[in-house]
């Protein structure tokens, strides 16, 4: 006791003095944090009803991990999730134009104090659903993109992810490669493709590819029409 009153102002709350618990937990509507930590120094922790959750940078408007179970614990501007089954993606940028398959992929280092502004990026906030869900609003270049993230059940009573991207082009755009995850190996399964633990589906008519390298990246080619297109991604793990 007399070692504690010595530090007088300095002196932290005692264990056990607060009752107030520091992990978020979920019922029956998203809850959402934001902070440092699971998602870098500008992420936002989703934590969803199905009790699956993601994680989202938005200093490069990449997803960066999702995971199943409890969701996170807050403390002094921070958060990390606290589930199990997790699968990382990749750090960097979503989108870029290659000019061939042995360019590498764009990433922050130490002095890139513009990054990901040098390659067109602009975040710009998000909007809540009425179940509270948010949808991730920011650009690439002349292209608006609106990411939306919605938890369901699958016929077995498992809960996944179906992201619904949705591009806004004022003119046709051309190629562009989105990095949709990577792993030690990636392979066609089926209508599916599997990366690690997690399989990717994606809607009709998409064909991607996997760029050879430690890890080996899934890439998803796109064209856009001039107008509105949208894209549809299942996540299952």
């Amino acid at each position: 006791l007399w070692n504690y009153l010595s530090d007088g102002r300095r002196a932290k709350n005692p264990k056990g003095l607060s009752r107030q618990s520091l992990q978020l937990r979920v019922a029956d509507e998203t809850v959402m944090c934001r902070g440092r930590g699971t998602a870098g120094y500008r992420g936002i922790g989703v934590g969803y009803p199905e009790r699956i959750s993601l994680a989202f940078d938005s200093e490069e408007m990449a997803l960066r991990l999702l995971w199943k179970g409890e969701f996170a614990n807050i403390n002094h501007g921070r958060f990390n999730a606290i589930g199990r089954d997790r699968i990382a993606f990749p750090a960097g940028i979503p989108f870029h134009r290659l000019g061939s398959m042995d360019e590498s992929w764009p990433y922050k280092g130490k002095t890139d104090y513009l990054f990901p502004m040098d390659h067109g990026y602009q975040y710009r906030g998000y909007f809540l659903d009425r179940d509270k869900r948010p949808t991730f609003m920011y650009r690439y270049g002349d292209i608006a993109v609106e990411d939306f993230f919605q938890d369901l059940l699958n016929e077995q009573g498992n809960a996944f992810f179906r992201r619904t991207l949705t591009f806004s082009a004022p003119t046709a755009q051309k190629l562009f490669y989105f990095r949709v995850a990577s792993a030690k190996e990636v392979e066609a399964s089926g209508d599916s493709w599997q990366a690690g633990p997690l399989e990717v589906r994606f809607g009709s008519g998409r064909q991607a590819l996997v760029r050879e390298g430690d890890p080996q990246e899934l890439l998803l080619p796109l064209t856009l029409a001039a107008g509105e297109t949208q894209l549809q991604i299942e996540y299952r793990w």
